[in-house]
């Protein structure tokens, strides 16, 4: 018995023969297949786990949703908690990637198998998705989104020889550089495999309708996002993808924003509702570091964030305090603002002020031939817009006039005044990619609190440390990458991390 459970551990991440969902048929059935499910059906699947702000990287027993996860909200400062004292220390968390692996990506592999395998890419269950060309072109899209979050929450993974069944029980991890190489060619090559004169079948694409157009902006900006984070660790190449990218056309327009939708029923509500409203749970608040940042500039985005406390203020909690000093702490602070508890509310992964931002950095350091105040003033706006705000031109270009806010000075000020809006604009979107920002341009200045550093936290970790099972199922490999990248420990850092966070 211990030799099936230890085979089956190994299958998940080697991707072995797993039925992807259980109502969608016996893998089994035909051995020429990939699989007998809908294409539409396990896209519809994948789909609803893209937003990497709540959720952890392991599945709840029934397969619906990931775990409920904080600490990509919590690692950039944008919450802290407000009851029990579990996150603050910061260093006490492990990940696991076989959840993901085992129900996405093998989905995505499934995807494109169907596709390419001449015994199923006719029939109707893949046919009346869309074209073969456009559903691998999207699946691997997808699963490069996928890859590159997970490797830059941990460092390295199986990439090469993954989802490869039983023909590879024992897949090895790849170093992050070869993760992002091989990456950015796949989705460059999907990028170009993808036809945007014909769609998918919206009634399964809750993110874009089946726009196929918009999945291509979608996926040059998934290669800018990866390609700005080599600034310092491999200019030259980060430079050639990001210019690659940005004329292929990333997300410019909030109305290619990559946003999932949920609906107002139990069964797909937003996270934050689900929290709050459906399980009667208040664990966490605005983050005071966040909400002293937004006061001290007058940002307006305040009024969709947050709420006002009792004497009309706006008023956060800081992380990393004692579990003796809650009550203290928790007395007049703001919440989340009514908008953000809708049980519809959307959640964004990447918006238009994001890349505008990005490319705005871009621009600084020389990368591109654009204006750079230009780009990060048409973020700003982008954001006010994307967030809700009703205001004039007025509004906008006090805002935009005022210190802390003005594009001035040198190259490294203003590169930390567009982090430091891409830190404000990024509130509740995709938390990984605020923490990336955090690790690789040492903005915000991190506040680990009083309880973390008596227990000599002093920093947020710089990576997310691997979990036990997925140590267990392949002990000599994630032991080789050890050897290679470094203690498994949230000091190490990933491959693209190379400068000095600093504290205050």
């Amino acid at each position: 018995m211990k030799s099936i459970i230890l085979k089956t551990a190994l299958a998940v991440v080697a991707g072995a023969s797993l039925v992807s969902c259980g109502d969608f048929g016996d893998i089994n059935d035909n051995p020429n297949k990939p699989t007998s499910a809908y294409t539409s059906y396990l896209f519809s699947s994948v789909t609803r786990h893209t937003p990497y702000i709540w959720n952890d990287e392991r599945f709840t027993s029934d397969r619906t949703s990931f775990y409920y996860n904080p600490v990509y909200l919590m690692y950039p400062q944008y919450i802290a908690e407000r009851q029990s004292v579990q996150y603050g220390t910061m260093n006490l968390f492990t990940g696991s990637t076989i959840d993901t692996y085992r129900y996405v990506l093998k989905n995505l592999k499934d995807i494109i198998d169907m596709n390419t395998n001449d015994a199923t890419k006719n029939e109707v269950s893949v046919s009346s998705f869309g074209s073969n060309n456009n559903q691998i072109g999207v699946a691997r899209t997808l699963m490069g989104y996928f890859y590159l979050h997970m490797t830059d929450i941990f460092g390295m993974i199986p990439y090469t020889e993954a989802l490869q069944g039983e023909a590879n029980l024992t897949p090895k991890l790849d170093t992050q550089e070869e993760i992002y190489k091989g990456v950015i060619a796949d989705m460059k090559a999907a990028y170009d495999q993808m036809d945007a004169s014909s769609n998918l079948n919206a009634t399964y694409d809750k993110i874009y309708g089946g726009n196929v157009a918009k999945w291509k902006k979608m996926n040059a900006t998934v290669r800018l996002l990866a390609a700005i984070k080599l600034s310092d660790v491999d200019p030259e190449d980060g430079k050639k993808w990001f210019v690659e990218a940005y004329n292929d056309g990333a997300i410019e327009d909030n109305a290619d924003n990559f946003v999932y939708k949920y609906y107002a029923n139990t069964d797909n509500e937003n996270p934050l509702y689900s929290n709050v409203v459906t399980n009667g749970r208040r664990d966490f608040a605005p983050n005071k570091a966040f909400v002293d940042t937004l006061n001290t500039i007058n940002d307006p985005r305040r009024a969709v964030y947050f709420s006002k406390n009792s004497n009309g203020e706006y008023k956060g909690i800081p992380l990393g305090i004692k579990q003796a000093d809650v009550a203290k702490y928790n007395k007049d602070n703001s919440d989340f603002a009514p908008a953000m508890l809708a049980q519809d509310a959307p959640l964004t992964m990447y918006s238009a002020a994001r890349v505008l931002l990005v490319e705005a950095e871009a621009a600084v350091r020389g990368w591109i031939s654009a204006d750079a105040k230009t780009l990060y003033e048409k973020a700003i706006a982008a954001s006010f817009t994307a967030k809700g705000l009703t205001y004039t031109d007025d509004v906008l270009q006090n805002y935009l006039a005022q210190d802390g806010v003005k594009f001035q000075g040198s190259d490294d000020n203003k590169i930390m005044l567009i982090a430091k809006q891409r830190w404000i604009n990024g509130y509740f979107e995709d938390g990984v990619e605020a923490w990336s920002d955090w690790r690789r341009l040492d903005y915000p200045l991190i506040v680990t609190g009083p309880y973390a550093k008596e227990l000599s936290v002093n920093h947020v970790p710089y990576r997310m440390p691997y979990g036990s099972s997925d140590r267990s199922a392949t002990p000599a490999q994630y032991e080789d990458a050890d050897k290679i990248q470094g203690e498994d420990s949230p000091n190490t850092r990933v491959w693209w991390d190379v400068k000095d966070n600093r504290e205050e």
